[in-house]
């Protein structure tokens, strides 16, 4: 016997000869594997005494071309026909509930599949590239549609999601080439991450106002896609959303808009028409570099939302950013190089990740009246609004790389002789002198010295010493001849050559 049957389970079927079988009657369940890789399998009968199929069934049967599925089946498990190549037709019973993970993947000549209306969930991969996969029903009762689902379904030409779905998972319907129109459930909340990418024939979409979020990549090289408008609700649109949408010319976008992530319409080449919301309070970096709509504004300060810099055009290289400015976006001084210093008004609460970067040689910052050392900042300008805190509050013990604490205390020392500042030097004082010592900044070093506030009979020798060896080391002069004169002036009778080693 072909069939090693036990308790009324199908273990295994053993003889890979044969292309057509019936399973016998009474089997109640085909156990994980039975037929795997039965590659000269090509139809099979199951009897409706079959309750359940086990995972992985029927993996890899790449010659099996039809099988009737018993009337009482409620769910098909994990890979039970993934990888088989060659199934043309399948007929899914009434009543099935669930249809798992890579159920059918990569069953390449399957084109048309009708999902009973029992069905609540079709689990993620479940139809991962079925390639000639035409025509496709998602009926009124379907909950869930999982992860990259339908993804790579070449011959899919359009979808309607029903209202009953109210989850479609990452990469649904990514790379489907040939889809062409959808409309989307008005129970989704959601457009997930590259939900549509790469759908390359993409006109037409239905976004229902119960979507409130388009996450990263959803429509991202869409490249028939010609105009879009954003539902009422959405407060959203993620990184990358509509890159690279060489055709879309308008956008409308929603009073609800709050963010628009990095590069959100990136490389939108023919976006000329698109609204940008008075609410739109954060723009990610390159959020519209390389559109139409942007090469436009051609003003010196391109503002837009809720008071949002997103671009500089000018050619100062003292760039004074105007009062009322609340945000500036990453990009902003893109392909500027140059730009030396950069006035920040005290308008602005939040500075995006990238503002700076290829924005050649920025040398300084001016923060809330205080100028400081460019450099001190990441390309994320991670701690903006840190020091922002610490300016208002006067409150050294926030948590900041620490040389961005040393550039601000000693500029609000220096200017505003501010006592809190005063204490957090001199606790940190060593620190401190070293850092602007190593970085050869001779006119922090000079004011420090100057104020009379830091430097004693005690350590005067330590820093002229610091000071020699950062010389010898290559740095400035400029800095090590000002110690010594400032030694010899006020303490002549400390020898910094006594405490250096040679």
């Amino acid at each position: 016997m072909p069939f090693e049957i036990e308790n009324d389970v199908l273990i295994k079927y053993e003889d890979d000869a044969v292309t057509n079988i019936s399973v016998p009657d009474g089997v109640k369940e085909i156990g994980e594997s039975a037929f795997e890789d039965c590659k000269r399998l090509k139809n099979v009968i199951l009897p409706d005494s079959v309750e359940n199929i086990c995972e992985r069934a029927f993996f890899g049967c790449i010659n099996l071309r039809s099988i009737r599925l018993p009337k009482n089946l409620k769910k098909i498990e994990y890979g039970v026909f993934l990888n088989c190549h060659s199934l043309e037709s399948i007929k899914l019973p009434d009543g099935l509930t669930f249809i798992g993970y890579q159920a059918f993947a990569n069953c390449g000549f399957l084109e048309e599949i009708k999902i009973p209306t029992s069905v609540e969930e079709i689990d993620g991969y479940a139809f991962r590239n079925c390639k000639n996969l035409k025509n496709i029903i998602i009926p009124m009762g379907v909950k869930i549609i999982g992860k990259e689902a339908f993804e790579g379904c070449y011959g899919l030409k359009s979808i309607v999601i029903p209202d009953s779905v109210e989850e479609i998972g990452d990469f649904a319907f990514s790379r489907c080439d040939s889809l062409v129109s959808v409309t989307l459930s008005n129970s989704m909340e959601c457009i997930k991450s590259e939900l549509f990418h790469g759908c390359v024939s993409l006109t037409r979409i239905t976004l229902s106002d119960s979507i409130r979020r388009i996450e990263d990549r959803a429509f991202s090289f869409c490249s028939s896609l010609k105009s879009i408008v954003i539902p009422k609700n959405v407060y959203m649109i993620g990184e990358g959303a509509f890159s690279f949408c060489g055709e879309l010319e308008s956008v409308s976008l929603p009073d609800s808009l709050d963010y628009i992530e990095e590069r959100a319409f990136v490389n939108c080449e023919s976006l000329e028409f698109i609204n940008i919301p008075d609410n739109v309070r954060s723009i990610g970096y390159d959020a519209f570099k390389k559109t139409k709509w942007l090469k436009m504004r051609t003003e010196d300060f391109v503002i837009v939302g809720d008071n949002v810099l997103i671009k500089y055009n000018g050619d100062d290289k003292r760039v004074i950013i105007p009062e009322g400015v609340k945000m500036i976006a990453g990009g902003t001084f893109s392909d500027y190089e140059q730009i030396l210093e950069v006035v920040i008004p005290d308008s602005v609460e939040k500075i995006a990740k990238f503002v700076f970067l290829e924005a050649g040689d920025v040398e300084k910052l001016t923060i809330s009246g205080y100028t400081v050392n460019a450099a001190i900042f990441d390309f994320e300008m991670t701690y903006y609004k840190s020091v922002k805190l610490m300016l208002e509050y006067k409150d050294y013990t926030l948590r900041m790389t620490p040389k961005i604490k040393y550039e601000f205390a000693v500029q609000v020392f220096i200017k505003d002789k501010q006592p809190e500042a005063e204490s957090y030097i001199k606790k940190n004082l060593a620190k401190i002198i070293h850092y602007f010592i190593l970085n050869d900044d001779y006119d922090t070093v000079k004011s420090l010295f100057e104020s009379e506030k830091f430097i004693t009979k005690r350590n005067i020798a330590h820093y002229a010493d610091y000071s020699i060896k950062h010389t010898q080391s290559g740095g400035n002069m400029e800095i090590q001849l000002f110690i010594m004169n400032y030694k010899n002036e006020h303490f002549p009778d400390i020898d910094p050559m006594k405490s250096l080693k040679l």
